[in-house]
């Protein structure tokens, strides 16, 4: 090193030091709670609530216990200072008080508890299949259960109560919008007295939980379209409290301590996956949960669930491409450096690595030209058009549409929901007796319906959607590598269905387009849902409704090719969307036509044979896309199809054709090329699975390899030519 070169490197020592000086206050520790452990609540003596693979358990800091007494499937929910826990088993809410388990009787209807304070009051829901009310809050004392009566809308929710007894909820008000009715976040005392605690501006309020001063926490939306803020309700006097945001347009509130801390989640504005960071208000201010753990860990905490009177934060974290989630426990330690001054010291240390490197990267100079070699070995991707074997899966197993990449399926069998492999099948029958699967992730969770309720079934862990939506019924019909769930739901009143998502630790229901339904189809590892939303539902069986992508409570409306009607089938991580559209402008022809959207485009695939429709229904990472074709005017005649590289290719032809079985559609394909199929013949009909045996490089990526060697024999013997004049 040169003289110069030293006085420099010495001259920023100064600074890189400097940050060290600056403290941020306050800072948490990250524990890792046990893998398969979803986390509800947090109490006082920071023991957690939740629930395990073996199902309701508590985590005490250094061991996991389930609750003994409780049927497979038991979902722990809240918990007192005296470790008592409420929750939910099958179609029923519990209380395990005193180590005695107490069903809360409900019959005929459902019910879960979600809320025990130190007295042992309990508070809850029981969702109703009738007219005039689908679900109402309630209170249970000693055995004794009370209904919560509020607006005189048919859905309510009691969610939280506090040491006093009060109770904090949602309520909804009259309303002919059954898919997402007007409703408010309420607060409820011992005398019965409800008071409506209002709104940010906008239709819907919720209220998520409360300390013992009756500070209401929740979220509101605002009188901007789309948006969504966390609020803090502290008396009558002062309102409604719009608590901010760390970027975006949404957030939600949903734990408070009784010092008044606030945490919950936040958008941040970012339009990529997880785009939310848990929060902490206190003092006024909202702060980044992120800038206050040590970044070095690599996990990001996406949500905060719960805070406890120690300040300890019950959080999500995720880590990588954001596929690996757990419930964390964050640990007030003393204050450290501030995450920006660590920045200041990266920042110094990569001005000193900047000069050191700026000349070793001169020395690569020589070997540039061998970068073509990764375009050399492209062609060798380029494959002549594939043959399959064909497994046919057993007959006692319902398979769905939905396979993962390693080749999984998703399905039922006589026990419950089920997966089946190439090592056969293996069921959840023994948590969730009865269930259907109809979703799987390339992590081999499922989700689907079990009874009247949506479930998903993720790293071991059974969990409820039911009680988190506003609808009768319902069922999830995908989920992603992050464990988001998409679905619909149903209602008794008008028995119409909405699409709704279940992303970043909140749920939401897929808005129409001025019909009265909508509906999710499939979800990528984006939290982008691909589905249908009606337009017009004045013809009830055949309404006017189009593909769309829903996203962060965000509709985008994909159009058709020209028709009144398109639906969307799947979507890739790419957000490329595969469906039907009718392509007659003026009527409902019935002829729908296969399509890919793709940088805001939709392109018609066309047809096999002579046929006049036709359909997309999966679409894997690299484009490829398959479906049903018509294969002539003979009715039912249609034909399993695989598009790639622009062309259409009946999957018949890539089969043994001494098989008398007919692939008539095939309903997904995965990054491997597997493809998950229908075949039939004359009586009976299969699920199959459809394997890659062969692939040979076409004769023209030969040619194009060729090519590419001449390329850098010419840069070669350019260079040479250089040398020799330099």
């Amino acid at each position: 090193m040169t003289t110069r070169n030293l006085l420099r490197s010495l001259f920023l020592l100064p600074l890189l030091a400097g940050p060290l000086a600056a403290l941020a206050d306050p800072v948490y520790a990250i524990h890792l709670l046990p893998q398969d452990f979803a986390a509800s609540a947090i109490n006082n003596a920071g023991h957690v609530v939740g629930t395990g693979s073996g199902g309701a358990a508590i985590w005490n800091g250094s061991t996991l216990s389930y609750l003994s007494g409780l049927a497979p499937g038991s979902e722990g929910l809240g918990i007192n200072n005296h470790d008592d826990v409420v929750g939910q088993v099958g179609a029923r809410g519990f209380v395990v008080a005193a180590g005695v388990v107490q069903t809360i009787d409900s019959e005929p209807f459902r019910s879960w508890a979600s809320g025990i304070n130190d007295a042992g009051r309990v508070v809850g829901t029981v969702r109703q299949n009738d007219q005039n009310a689908l679900s109402l809050g309630f209170v249970w004392v000693g055995g004794s259960l009370s209904t919560i009566l509020t607006f005189g809308g048919y859905t309510d929710f009691a969610n939280a109560i506090n040491s006093a007894g009060q109770v904090a909820g949602t309520a909804s008000r009259p309303t002919t919008d059954f898919g997402d009715p007007q409703r408010n976040a309420f607060l409820a005392d011992l005398l019965g007295n409800v008071s409506n605690l209002g709104s940010l501006g906008g239709p819907v309020s919720e209220a998520n939980d409360l300390n013992d001063a009756a500070q209401v926490v929740g979220w509101s939306q605002t009188a901007l379209a789309g948006e969504e803020r966390p609020f803090l309700y502290a008396s009558a006097a002062a309102g409604m409290i719009d608590l901010g945001s760390l970027g975006g347009r949404a957030g939600r509130a949903n734990g408070i301590n009784n010092a008044g801390m606030v945490v919950g989640m936040s958008d941040i504005g970012d339009a990529a996956a997880l785009d939310y960071h848990a929060f902490l208000y206190r003092d006024g201010q909202m702060v980044d949960l992120n800038t206050l753990i040590d970044p070095a860990t690599g996990w990001r905490l996406v949500s905060a669930a719960d805070i406890n009177d120690q300040q300890q934060i019950l959080a999500t974290a995720c880590q990588g491409s954001s596929s690996t989630c757990r419930s964390v426990l964050l640990d007030l330690i003393p204050a450290v450096p501030e995450p920006g001054t660590w920045l200041m010291l990266l920042a110094g240390l990569a001005l000193l690595a900047g000069r050191a490197c700026r000349a070793h990267w001169r020395k690569w100079g020589k070997w540039r030209k061998w970068l073509w070699l990764p375009l050399l070995g492209a062609p060798l991707a380029a494959l002549a058009e594939p043959t399959y074997s064909v497994t046919f899966l057993p007959a006692d197993f319902f398979a769905s549409t939905h396979m993962n990449n390693a080749g999984q399926i998703a399905g039922s069998n006589l026990s419950g929901a089920a997966i089946w492999s190439s090592a056969g099948v293996s069921d959840i029958g023994a948590t969730a007796p009865g269930s259907s699967g109809y979703a799987i992730n390339n992590r081999g969770d499922l989700a689907g319906a079990n009874g009247a309720d949506p479930f998903s079934y993720t790293q071991g862990v059974y969990r409820n959607l039911g009680r988190l939506g506003i609808w009768d019924s319902g069922q999830a019909s995908a989920i992603n590598d992050a464990g988001q769930v998409a679905g619909n739901a149903y209602y008794v009143i008008g028995e119409r269905a909405r699409g709704w998502v279940y992303a970043n630790g909140v749920m939401r229901n897929i808005p129409t387009m001025g019909g009265d339904w909508s509906w999710a189809s499939a979800i990528n590892n984006a939290g982008q849902v691909a589905g249908i939303a009606t337009i017009d539902s004045t013809d009830f069986i055949d309404p006017t409704r189009h593909a769309i992508v829903f996203q962060d409570g965000v509709t985008r409306d994909l159009g058709t090719l020209g028709g009144l009607i398109s639906e969307a089938n799947d979507i890739n991580d790419a957000g490329q969307v595969v469906g039907m559209s009718e392509t007659t402008p003026n009527e409902k022809s019935g002829q729908p036509h296969p399509f890919i959207y793709q940088d805001g485009v939709m392109t018609d695939l066309g047809f096999l044979g002579n046929g006049l429709r036709g359909t997309a229904y999966g679409i894997n990472g690299a484009g490829a896309v398959v479906g049903a074709s018509e294969w002539s005017d003979a009715e039912n005649d249609f034909h399993a199809f695989l598009y790639a590289n622009h062309a259409m290719v009946d999957l018949n032809s890539l089969i043994d054709p001494v098989s008398d079985w007919r692939l008539v559609s095939a309903r997904d394909i995965n990054d491997a090329r597997q493809i998950l199929a229908i075949a039939c013949r004359p009586g009976e009909c299969a699920t199959v699975r459809l394997d890659l045996i062969s692939a040979v490089p076409e004769p023209r990526a030969w040619a194009m390899l060729l090519v590419g060697l001449l390329v850098v024999g010419s840069l070669r013997r350019s260079a040479q030519g250089s040398a020799a004049f330099s």
